[in-house]
């Protein structure tokens, strides 16, 4: 559905000049010029914004785009999609893009998904997306890469933000009912024992039993499901239907009324469902139903088995059925869709994590996107319950060792990203395995299991290395973020391995490179005494200043003509200052975490020894150079800056003199009382 515009809310930051660009571009395309601008669009680097809008967006979403700049895009999506789901008759279940003669559309259908991903994830304001009506559609897609882009935006969504726990009842219910199917949906495992169990609307008969994905005991574990083999070493069930369901008289056609009874159990049994070659899946389900009452709301879920049947027997298909289960058994874990009970039942059976775990261990280049999935689903694990599973992963992982399978994973991965070989660890696994850690670390048993297996050392050559791709400085980001969690637990191996000079060293490094694109720095005159500046050059804003709590005005030296002018002319000519240029968001928050980590690790007592000596390295010009363009790096890097001089002063009382013969206390004060913030 269109957006609603009369419920947006009055946009709170003015829309940067490359989205401008972007979204008058998009909107000016045709179908075709649409499908090839998205397919040039494979990372996110939009959103460069004046300081004042920079200021507002750090305070609501951490220097994120607005989403409301995007909603005649977003319409334009939402067309698209709709003739994508559009259904002539009531009872069709294929969809116009899996039409054999709509691949263009449904190209276009999945580039436009994954567009939209990217768009959610560096936004705020995502209240106002308004399609997720026809994304629940399309989860009933028969080709299994349209699921997998639905799946991955979903995702986004539940991992980013709580818009999916928002939902209409209606609308919630409906997507977390699609999402189970994927998550739960079983084969038809044959058993030797008898059970006799009638469930309402499920019903386990006498010899069969329905457990999610069978499990490994009964041939179906994952990472024999991921493997490229033929079908037959596989039960025979993986390509059978077989679904029971009860019907009502209201959901009972008259001619099947009139054969059996409708409040009796029913059931389809279908053998070789992938051997039927003269119907698709969808012209098979109508079939279906044609000949069974199936009620309206086990449809899908009788749909989905019919799917997972017929597609198992091919194994990229297969891959696909595995990638997305797991995906949707995140969305819902990220969704609080599923309560600690529900994780020891079908879903999380015992043993699903060393299945994880196995799938990880396979060695199958071509598998990096089914591990990359596992990884997400273990991470969500931790977020879904830290306690008994917790404690479960880790054994499994061997994360408490040097040795260990995930120690020695990431190691491999750090090797990989720094000798440029990302065949072997694509951004997408790196991703996720960092993801994996930074959850990990954020609970005290997995933080002293990252410890105990040497982890510090590894991430630390993530810091200390310079990658040439811009995209490579998130893993340093996650590095810093991973070791600050450490570090809150033990500090002596940090300090073993020179982390603090590390630390800063990549400072100085980031900081050179923004030199570049904003050269300008407060050049401070050394023999200017920070107590004479004038109250007559202070902005407006400061005027403030000059009362104290009564109103009456303070009584104050009249600095000499001579110190006023060393105090104006302390500021490098307006003129080397490079306008609308923002630090680069990526950098920007390696940043971010490096100031964090500095301003807690000045504060600790461990640190005391080495803490005297830092502003005696590159810190201090790293420090001015942020200090001064606060316009460039933006309100958050400014603070943090600023916050690690003051508690460096505070820590240090007795070196404050050095601080002011070096200039960055000079520095501070011309950036907080005379300098001018551009808008």
């Amino acid at each position: 559905m269109k957006i609603e515009r009369s419920k947006l809310k009055k946009s709170s930051s003015e829309v940067p000049n490359d989205c401008k660009q972007l979204i008058e571009k998009l909107k000016a395309c045709n179908e075709r010029e649409l499908l090839d601008a998205l397919k040039s669009i494979k990372t996110w680097n939009y959103g460069k914004v004046s300081y004042l809008a920079l200021l507002i967006c750090s305070l609501l979403s951490g220097n994120q785009c607005e989403l409301n700049h995007w909603v005649d895009v977003l319409d334009l999506f939402d067309a698209v999609l709709e003739k994508c789901v559009h259904k002539e008759k009531e009872n069709q279940w294929a969809l116009p893009c899996d039409l054999p003669h709509n691949e263009m559309q449904k190209e276009l259908l999945i580039h436009i998904i994954v567009f939209t991903a990217l768009l959610i994830e560096h936004s705020f304001s995502k209240y106002i997306y308004n399609s997720v009506e026809h994304l629940t559609t399309l989860l009933s897609s028969s080709d299994m890469q349209v699921v997998l882009a639905v799946l991955n935006l979903l995702y986004v969504f539940s991992k980013r933000s709580n818009f999916i726990s928002r939902l209409s009842s209606e609308r919630r219910q409906a997507l977390y009912a699609r999402l189970n199917y994927l998550a739960e949906v079983s084969f038809y495992c044959r058993t030797s024992q008898k059970c006799n169990m009638n469930t309402g609307n499920w019903h386990c008969s006498s010899y069969f039993l329905n457990e999610s994905w069978g499990g490994k005991e009964n041939g179906f574990g994952l990472a024999e499901c991921c493997l490229d083999s033929p079908i037959s070493p596989f039960p025979a069930s993986a390509t059978t239907l077989h679904f029971e369901f009860y019907c009502d008289d209201s959901n009972c056609s008259p001619h099947i009324s009139s054969k059996r009874n409708c409040n009796t159990l029913n059931t389809i049994h279908i053998d070789n469902v992938d051997q039927i070659r003269d119907k698709n899946l969808a012209q098979i389900m109508e079939d279906l139903l044609q000949t069974h009452s199936v009620p309206k709301d086990k449809q899908m879920l009788l749909f989905t088995h019919l799917r997972l049947a017929h597609s198992f027997s091919n194994h990229k298909k297969r891959l696909q059925c595995v990638q997305a289960r797991l995906q949707a058994l995140s969305i819902i874990v990220y969704c609080n869709a599923m309560s600690l009970q529900d994780s020891s039942s079908n879903t999380l059976y015992n043993g699903f994590i060393e299945e994880l775990v196995d799938v990880l261990e396979l060695k199958n280049s071509d598998l990096l996107e089914i591990k990359a999935a596992a990884l997400r689903t273990l991470t969500s694990i931790i977020h879904l319950d830290h306690n008994s599973k917790l404690n479960t992963i880790i054994d499994v992982t061997g994360a408490a060792s040097y040795h260990g399978f995930l120690p020695t994973l990431v190691r491999s991965c750090i090797q990989a990203l720094i000798d440029g070989n990302t065949e072997q660890f694509p951004l997408q696994l790196a991703t996720a395995l960092f993801s994996f850690l930074y959850h990990l670390a954020s609970y005290e048993n997995g933080g002293e299991a990252l410890v105990s297996c040497g982890m510090i050392e590894s991430l630390l050559k993530v810091i200390s290395w310079n990658g040439s791709d811009p995209e490579h400085i998130t893993f340093v980001t996650r590095a810093v973020r991973v070791i600050d969690l450490i570090t809150n637990m033990e500090m002596s191996a940090f300090q073993t391995h020179g982390g603090l000079n590390v630390f800063i060293q990549r400072l100085e490094v980031e900081v050179d490179i923004c030199r570049k694109q904003q050269p300008f720095v407060i050049d401070v005159n050394s023999t200017t005494d920070a107590s004479e500046l004038s109250l007559h050059e202070l902005p407006p804003s400061t005027s403030n200043l000059s009362s104290v709590t009564n109103g009456s005005p303070m009584e104050i030296d009249n600095p000499s003509s001579e110190s006023v002018g060393a105090t104006s002319s302390s500021i490098t000519n307006k003129s080397s200052v490079v306008k609308d240029v923002t630090c680069y968001p990526q950098r920007a928050a390696v940043l971010k975490s490096t100031l964090n980590f500095l301003k807690k690790a000045i504060q600790d007592s461990t640190f005391s020894d080495n803490i005297r000596h830092l502003m005696e390295g590159s810190l201090p010009r790293s420090l001015k150079h942020i200090i001064s363009n606060a316009e460039y790096y933006g309100p958050t890097l400014f603070m943090l800056a600023t916050d690690v001089v003051t508690v460096y002063v505070f820590q240090e009382p007795s070196l404050l003199s050095s601080l002011q013969e070096n200039g960055i206390t000079d520095v501070v004060l011309q950036a907080l009382l005379v300098k001018e913030v551009c808008n």
